[in-house]
């Protein structure tokens, strides 16, 4: 995208900035995305929902939520990652600077494939929980709601990860 006045306010993705941004936050996402092939946008929209608004989300919304952006994910944000690192440990013959210069390009496109991502999943519209404040229970009740609904039981290691974002919260 060419410049941010183009890009339309999203309170999530200006939520996601801030916290993938705290410590340990981002390893945490990663880590996740790479043991169980998660996407960390809904990830982090599933735990906005919960931190920002109070919405609980149930195994079934959240199963519904991955789907509203499993087309673009798969077809867009997933293409533009494995280019991008592919790139970074093999340039297939292209020299260095240009191959480098190509890879941040692909970063940034794919950047902005995620920001549009988050647009999409933000435009669901859920309505604030009446009365609702932010909740990190909650919060972490909708990542584990989000886990399961890709068939994965939460153990040990994941709530550790998760627990590593929800901190990123109080700071």
């Amino acid at each position: 995208m060419s410049t941010e006045a183009n890009w339309p306010d999203n309170p999530f993705w200006t939520f996601s900035l801030r916290l993938y941004a705290r410590p340990g936050v981002a390893p945490a996402c990663l880590a996740l995305q790479d043991r169980h092939d998660l996407d960390v946008n809904v990830l982090l929209y599933s735990v906005w929902l919960g931190a920002a608004r109070g919405v609980r989300v149930s195994v079934s919304d959240a199963a519904g939520i991955a789907s509203c952006v499993a087309s673009w994910h798969a077809s867009v944000v997933r293409p533009l990652r494995a280019v991008r690192v592919d790139l970074k440990s093999d340039a297939h013959g292209a020299p260095t600077p240009l191959g480098d210069s190509l890879r941040n390009d692909i970063k940034r496109a794919e950047l902005d494939a995620e920001r549009v991502e988050q647009q999409i999943l933000f435009m669901q519209n859920w309505s604030d929980a009446p009365g609702a404040t932010r909740s990190l229970p909650i919060a972490r009740e909708n990542a584990d709601a989000y886990l399961r609904s890709l068939g994965i039981q939460p153990d040990s290691w994941s709530e550790e990860k998760i627990g590593t974002i929800l901190a990123g919260l109080e700071t």
